[in-house]
């Protein structure tokens, strides 16, 4: 096989791959964020570095409810602050005044644990799973213009895949025709 088959096969077959991988996670992701409340849990998008390196920045986490009762010290939990922001930290302490339960979390890269206590009412859940780099579509796919952003790549990607593969057209050969002791004729 000569050198630009053997790239242009080897280009082709990468696209191939982006392509299966961009509509895998394309139809994956939006599924897995309907499917996911049905069976008591919710996706989240990891988007801060205090869990590194269990739960690296970009991760999906799967998070399931917990009654707070159940909760135990190492657990990782996803919890709500008054501000609206999700926090995904480990449970360092188990608290409770005024007969209110309270838990202290710490990210696993922060040298100290958070300033203020959790009401166990903020507590989503525990976190179950997480996949790698799986938030980074999980919030693209959540917008309008992200999701047409990805369904544009992809269908951009099958038309490059498809001209590579369209056969190029040849110059027509000319044609002479000879027989034996006969002068070949031109025209």
């Amino acid at each position: 096989m000569n050198g630009p088959t053997t790239i242009m096969g080897f280009v082709r077959h990468v696209l191939g791959v982006l392509i299966v991988l961009l509509i895998g996670i394309g139809i994956a992701t939006p599924a897995a964020t309907m499917l996911a409340p049905m069976m008591d849990r919710e996706l989240f998008a990891i988007r801060g570095t205090s869990m590194a390196p269990t739960i690296p920045t970009g991760a999906l986490s799967i998070v399931a409810e917990r009654p707070a009762s159940e909760l135990r010290v190492g657990d990782v939990v996803t919890w709500r602050g008054d501000n609206g922001v999700y926090v995904t930290h480990r449970v360092a302490e188990l608290l409770e005044a005024d007969g209110q339960r309270y838990v202290r979390t710490k990210g696993d890269a922060n040298v100290t644990a958070d300033p203020e206590p959790v009401p166990e009412r903020a507590i989503i859940g525990v976190v179950e799973a997480w996949v790698p780099l799986g938030g980074y579509a999980l919030v693209v796919l959540a917008t309008p213009s992200g999701l047409v952003a990805w369904l544009s790549f992809a269908m951009a990607l099958l038309v490059l895949d498809s001209l590579l593969g369209a056969p190029t057209p040849h110059a027509p050969r000319a044609r002479h025709v000879a027989t034996f002791g006969q002068p070949v004729r031109k025209g």
